[in-house]
Order: structure tokens, then sequence, then C-alpha cells
């Protein structure tokens, strides 16, 4: 079922199961497929059944229930069983087939990975973001360092932040200055963990470095901008609009390219005249990859840590302009390709994780990081803080404060 929360090495996976797969048209109590979420992404277990259920009393909407999944008579857990809308459903509720059908998914979203249950910490919302919140710890669970209670934290939460307490392993946490905003501090999480792991870990930067920069003023772009200027790199900086490009220009990038008044890679080729980029951050992929790849040098690196090219042109499109690749030319080149994903990382190396975003938040102490903060809004703007996400109207991070 879908990928999002599929892991190989995940005992309870989801599962889509298709009655009809073998003897087409056959049924079961009128479905021919059975969709079982292993909701990983609900600790309580009850939203998206109570919220079929509600949605059910105003429109035409899934069923949803539970069920216990055995697997070769051995029990994998509890699951929600939700009725799929397909062409079926259409038929009941609409009476016709043909149907539109729109899938609302949030953007860039990934819930893939486990949600960690060990050394929990429970904490009282001062704010939060989708999976990033900044609070004060209320309770602490087994083995959790004592001095960690009532402290200001901003913690990791793996996409569980919407709401008014969360709970999260205690390594995933960094203590805050009570003076620093709600939203500089939600920058340090998720946003800072990334570009200190980038810039400081994956390939660290020195001194005199030539450096791309994708979405420049973005929430890690900003970031990764201010962690190569702290390290006296030549900053190239691409974003699109004049808003975006004086703000990097303020930030103090030596050149600022806007994406908007035409092909970044002939402006920067320009620039560059015979040099070379040492490294390139990219958070758009597709067709910008084989740019980058041209425009870094030997003893280079291209990091990818994003694909927002693949919205804009479908993942097919997306992934054949990215090219084929050959390791071999990467050695006889010395040029090397690095994929982040920090929720991979947290899986497999939680601890350096941790130190991640220790070394975010301590930057940000001297002065090296400075997160822009778009807007901090009340809770209940929450709807309007997704329609400035979802219309692209803000630069830095947006804050919702309960």
């Amino acid at each position: 079922k879908g990928y999002s929360s599929y892991g190989p090495d995940r005992i309870k996976n989801p599962f889509n199961i298709k009655l009809n797969h073998v003897n087409a048209g056959q049924r079961y109590q009128g479905v021919d497929k059975l969709k079982l979420s292993n909701v990983i992404q609900d600790p309580s277990f009850v939203r998206e059944a109570l919220s079929y259920e509600v949605a059910r009393d105003y429109m035409p909407a899934s069923r949803a229930n539970f069920a216990r999944v055995y697997v070769n008579d051995v029990y994998i857990g509890l699951y929600t069983n939700v009725e799929s809308v397909d062409a079926q459903f259409l038929d009941i509720h609409f009476g016709e087939r043909d149907g539109s059908f729109v899938k609302g998914n949030p953007a860039q979203v990934d819930l893939n990975g486990d949600v960690t249950d060990c050394n929990r910490t429970f904490l009282k919302l001062l704010g939060l973001h989708s999976e990033a919140v900044v609070g004060r710890v209320e309770k602490l669970g087994a083995d959790v360092p004592s001095d960690l209670l009532g402290k200001r934290v901003v913690a990791l939460t793996r996409f569980g932040g919407y709401a008014e307490k969360a709970c999260t392993d205690h390594r995933a946490m960094a203590v805050v200055p009570e003076d620093l905003s709600l939203g500089a501090s939600l920058a340090l999480g998720t946003q800072g963990v990334t570009a200190w792991y980038m810039a400081r870990v994956a390939w660290p930067l020195r001194a005199g470095m030539r450096v791309l920069v994708h979405s420049a003023a973005g929430g890690v772009g900003q970031l990764l901008v201010q962690l190569a200027l702290d390290a006296d790199c030549i900053v190239y900086a691409v974003a699109g609009g004049a808003e975006k490009t004086a703000h990097l220009t303020a930030m103090g990038a030596r050149y600022v390219i806007d994406r908007h008044q035409g092909d970044y890679a002939e402006r920067l080729q320009h620039l560059l005249g015979n040099d070379r980029l040492n490294v390139s951050f990219n958070a758009v992929a597709g067709s910008t990859f084989r740019k980058d790849m041209k425009l870094i040098g030997s003893g280079g690196a291209v990091v990818l840590f994003g694909g927002a090219e693949r919205g804009r042109m479908g993942t097919l499109r997306f992934v054949w302009s990215m090219g084929l690749l050959l390791p071999i030319f990467l050695m006889m080149k010395s040029k090397s390709i690095i994929g982040v994903n920090m929720l991979k990382l947290g899986e497999r190396d939680p601890a350096l994780v941790a130190a991640c975003l220790q070394g975010a938040v301590e930057a940000a102490e001297r002065g090296v990081l400075d997160p822009h903060v778009h807007a901090e809004l009340p809770a209940e703007h929450l709807p309007d803080a997704h329609v400035l996400l979802a219309e692209g109207g803000t630069m830095g991070k947006l804050a919702v404060r309960w």
C-alpha cells in the first residue's frame, strides 16, 4: 500500500490486498480491495477511523474500521482498514464510474520510518511545525537525563507536531535559549539539522570553496548560505523573484541568480569563467542535476537533498531528466554525488542527528545561524498558515503557536 511508510526492514508494513487479482470479479462483502494502513503516524490509532465516521454524516466518504492482521498465523499488529476511493466508490455514491480523482497530499511530506518509542520525553508545546516542535519538558521517561525537566527545547517529532503535546526520543532534542524566538528555534530543527549535516559532516566547507546553493531563500537554503559564509566560501545563491534575491544579497551572498530571469546554469558559467564549483547543494534535482554535474570540478560534489522539480514535471520526466549515470565516470572525473535523507540517517545513526541538532543550536547562540522567520501565527490561524505555504507566499520559517 503506497510507499511512504514502507520499509524493507520493518515487520509492520502496510498492505494493499487485491481480492480479484487471481479471480476477476471476486469480491468479499461487496469490495474487491483491502487497504490496510500500519498507522505509524498516529499513535492514538483513532484519527483516521474517527475522521471518516464524522465525514460520512456530511458527504460521501470511505468506510473505515480496524483489523488485527496475521501473516502465516503470526500476529503482525493492529491496522486500520479504509475503503478505497475508486470506480466502485463512484458508482455507489454518484451513480457513475468516470469521475475525476483528486488526491490531496501534503507537499514534500515523507512518512518513511518507524516511530521511536524509547527514552521518551513529554512536552507541553509552546509552538510547533509538522516535523519539529518547540516546547517545555513536562515529563521524563526512563533513563532520560533529569536536568531536561522544565527546559525549553526544540525537538524532532517525525511529523507528529500538530498537537498540544508531543512525545519524542530525548536524543532528538536540544535546549534552546529562552530569548530565541519560536520561529527561529523551530528553524533549527529539521532545517538546521539538514543544513548542518550537509555543510559540516557530509561535505565540510573550507575557506575559498565555490559553493552553489539552490532554493537559497528556503528554510534549509538560507542556513546553508550562512554556514558557507561563516566558512569564508564564495557563495552562488539561486532563488526566484526580486524579494528573495534582495534578501540573499543582504545576507552577504557574493553572487545571487534569479532563476526567473533565465537559465541559472548559463549565468553561473559566465560568472565562473574557467573556474568550477567545489559543491552544489541541490534541493531541486531533475534537469538541474545534469547541469550541476557539468559545473563542478574534479574533487567536487553534488549534494542532493530534495526534488522540487518533480512536482512541476511528474515522476517519469523527473527521473528521465536526471539522465543515466555510470559510476566509472565518477571515478575517472573524481566527482561525487551525495544523497541526503535525514529520516534515514535518524534511523541508522540517531547520535549523529543529535550532534547535528546540537551543532545548529550552538551556531545560533554564536550568531553564525540567524534563521529568517516569515511569521508566527496563533493556532486558530492554522488554516491560514496552510494557505500561505500552498501558495508559496512565505520566505523563511512559518510557525504556529499553541
